[in-house]
């Protein structure tokens, strides 16, 4: 991953010399954010694959404070994607939101015998 980024850098600062300086804060904001929205993107994927294996984890403890104990080491936004996995594997249509942040404290949507719930998810 990091040798990919360095050579990205390699060749970018080759082409750098031709910027004009003035264009240089525009191209690194524009930068940055398609780097942000590829990252969510990312994020949501790896915190899909965490919270099934969350869940799998979950189900092996044999005491509920073993569970509760296990919860408290999670990651909030796994925590969130565990309750939707659960909800889903329950089957339940679910509808996930498509950011982690600044989503109004609504982490998704479930249908429930032709119901719909918003679901929030806090942790400890």
């Amino acid at each position: 991953m990091l040798s990919a980024i360095f050579k990205v850098l390699s060749t970018v600062s080759q082409f750098a010399v031709f910027i004009p300086l003035e264009l240089l804060p525009l191209i690194l904001g524009i930068t940055f954010f398609l780097f942000a929205i590829k990252w969510d993107r990312k994020r949501h994927i790896l915190c899909k694959i965490e919270a099934s294996q969350q869940l799998k984890r979950l189900r092996r403890c044999d005491t509920p404070q073993k569970q509760i104990t296990q919860l408290r080491g999670v990651n909030p936004f796994v925590f969130e994607e565990m309750i939707l996995t659960a909800l889903k594997h329950r089957r339940h249509q679910i509808k996930r939101n498509k950011r982690y942040s600044g989503d109004g404290g609504i982490d998704g949507q479930v249908r429930i015998k032709n119901d719909n719930y918003l679901i929030t998810s806090k942790t400890l």
